[in-house]
């Protein structure tokens, strides 16, 4: 995978993954939105402690079987997934600047 730039090498905060729905939804479906809050957190969790599981997921998905680049894609996806799946108020900042006004 080539990389051409990494916001964490440069400390910048960023929302990069969440889960988003209505409360209409929630009220409607109660038991499907329990139900993939839940799968989300294992998923979390199985990314955390069962590399091998989670590469062969990587291997179903990236299709591939290069040990090296699904080692990076692991390495990669457990830096940026946190165990507390809490949105970040800094990253959401960032990901939501107004753009900036032309200069006159």
């Amino acid at each position: 995978m080539k990389i051409l730039f990494n916001m964490r090498d440069f400390n910048i905060a960023y929302q990069g993954t969440g889960l988003v729905t209505t409360q209409k939804f929630v009220a409607r479906s109660p038991d499907i939105a329990r139900r993939f809050v839940k799968s989300y957190v294992e998923a979390i969790h199985a990314i955390q402690t069962n590399p091998r599981l989670s590469k062969s997921a990587l291997t179903k998905y990236r299709k591939t079987n290069d040990e090296k680049k699904l080692e990076e894609a692991y390495q990669t996806i457990r830096e940026i997934v946190r165990p507390k799946p809490y949105p970040s108020a800094e990253g959401f900042k960032t990901s939501h600047v107004p753009p900036a006004k032309p200069e006159a």
